[in-house]
């Protein structure tokens, strides 16, 4: 990541993502969306949007069957830019935990999460690995 713009439109999208409503989770997602535009390969507000969605379309804010397709096209998309974005594996793991119950490849996602981070980045992220 090179663009100071792009990195602040991504810190004003996780303030909007912890406050945890519907209203500021569809702000963040805008907020990271404008940090892609001002850089496309930034793989982590590629991740942070599939991360949103995960709690939109758990939290019943979203229809499940259209936010965990977004997950995945975001997710896939952040990890394509950057295998080693631990966001973009919790978000994938998420999605096969909560939403498609393979429990399979959630593991490998953890996993690979784990060894790229010691902890989640996100709070609420942690009562997932309990």
């Amino acid at each position: 990541m090179k663009d100071v713009a792009a990195y602040n439109l991504d810190l004003k999208g996780l303030h909007a993502l912890n406050k945890q409503t519907q209203e500021d989770s569809r702000q963040a997602i805008s907020h990271f969306q404008d940090a892609i535009a001002h850089e496309p390969s930034y793989a982590q507000a590629h991740a942070m949007i599939a991360g949103t969605y995960n709690f939109l379309g758990s939290s019943g804010q979203m229809l499940p069957k259209i936010a965990y397709e977004l997950v995945h096209k975001h997710a896939d998309f952040a990890l394509q830019l950057d295998p080693t974005i631990a966001e973009g594996h919790i978000a994938k793991a998420a999605a096969y935990l909560l939403y498609e119950w393979k429990w399979e490849r959630r593991a490998k996602h953890w996993k690979n999460r784990y060894y790229l981070i010691q902890q989640p980045p996100i709070t609420y992220w942690h009562t997932i690995t309990k």
